[in-house]
């Protein structure tokens, strides 16, 4: 993946450049460098059209039905009942999703009109958000860990709750971090540093190690379930696995958005290629930890798959370009069973081919907060 646009997606941390960052990113470098339209392995120039038409990206699936976003990341979808519903609507809101264990509840960062930033958790059960703090500044992406526990960033400090608590656990990373997820059973952090080096925090003892690759920027920090193993992003496209109990790194070659099995030995991403700054392929690739087998779940000269990620039942939800379709790979024979179908319109706007058109009926929801001025949300229906 080129390193232009690489970086200006992980420097979206940055509270007063964020929308600025993003908005460049979504409206010129990546119609240019990310996400050319495909017809088997071919490019499609009008690649500004299909921004202006919309798709989606990220999906997840929870008990309420598929969680996503758009290619603008504003907006954070629920797909149900053959229909798309916009749970939130704001700058950077479908960016670095993360889902607590149950899967009932979205982190992701709110960021008000004038650019100040909040972490906080979207309830599926009720469509409602709370704020997790006061609007900063600077804070970090909600992680969730174990049963009930959560963490975040303020400023240079890693808020982590236990448990439910009430009141934090602090720990001072040093820097600014906006990725800092807690490991499953809530021993490790990892983070960046100031360096783009991955850092990794004993919480018990507050000991520090650096574990990415030497000469590495690294971004985009994953646990495993298992809590010993952690899937990261590189400037250079290259995607590396650490293992905290060899104390090494693994290559899994070029890859990004990796998506962990529940048995933390396997996991999915999207391969791309590129020739003349153009991306020309992207397909799905399940992977050991360590690297040493690897097949394609979809075919490259077919299909321009992106976004992985498992399901609880170990199958696998993916977005594919040509099909313009949310597609669920099933494990028994390997079959490509689109889930949700978009057509272009209605402004950008996509709808199931067989469910209703853009004259849905749009619904109000409802945000809360703790301790912060309220905001408010809509849920619309299309």
């Amino acid at each position: 993946m080129p390193m232009t646009a690489l970086l200006l997606m992980k420097y979206f941390v940055n509270p007063l450049a964020s929308r600025l960052y993003f908005a460049i990113c979504s409206a010129i470098l990546l119609p240019i460098l990310l996400f050319p339209a495909f017809s088997a392995g071919q490019i499609i120039t009008d690649t500004y059209q299909l921004e202006q038409e919309g798709y989606l990206r990220m999906p997840l699936e929870t008990p309420h039905g598929i969680v996503a976003t758009s290619n603008y990341a504003t907006e954070i979808f629920l797909i149900s009942d053959d229909r798309k519903h916009v749970l939130v609507s704001a700058p950077g809101a479908g960016m670095y999703n993360t889902l607590s264990p149950d899967r009932n509840l979205v982190g992701f960062k709110n960021i008000n009109d004038e650019g100040l930033q909040a972490p906080a958790i979207l309830d599926l059960t009720t469509g409602e958000t709370e704020l997790l703090h006061d609007h900063v500044w600077s804070a970090g992406q909600p992680s969730f860990f174990g049963e009930n526990g959560l963490a975040f960033t303020i400023g240079n400090t890693l808020l982590v709750y236990r448990n439910g608590a009430d009141e934090p656990e602090e720990y001072d990373l040093g820097y600014y971090a906006n990725i800092a997820p807690v490991s499953p059973d809530g021993r490790h952090a990892v983070y960046n540093n100031e360096r783009d080096q991955l850092m990794v925090m004993d919480l018990a003892d507050r000991s520090v190690r650096v574990i990415s690759e030497p000469g590495v920027a690294a971004y985009g920090p994953s646990w495993s379930r298992d809590s010993r193993k952690i899937a990261y992003m590189s400037n250079g496209g290259d995607l590396f696995v650490y293992s905290l109990d060899a104390g090494r790194n693994y290559t899994l070659g070029q890859g990004s958005d990796p998506s962990w099995h529940d048995d933390s030995r396997e996991l999915v991403f999207m391969r791309s290629e590129i020739e003349d700054f153009q991306l020309i392929k992207m397909y799905i690739v399940r992977s050991s930890f360590d690297g040493s087998r690897q097949e394609h779940l979809t075919d490259p000269e077919a299909t321009a798959a992106r976004d992985a990620s498992v399901t609880r039942s170990g199958e696998v939800l993916y977005f594919d370009a040509l099909e313009r379709s949310i597609i669920r790979i099933d494990q028994q024979d390997n079959r490509k069973i689109p889930v949700f179908k978009q057509e272009p319109g209605n402004g950008g706007d996509s709808y199931l081919r067989e469910g209703p058109g853009p004259d849905a009926t749009s619904t109000t929801g409802t945000t809360s907060t703790t301790g912060t001025t309220a905001t408010t949300g809509t849920t619309a229906t299309t």
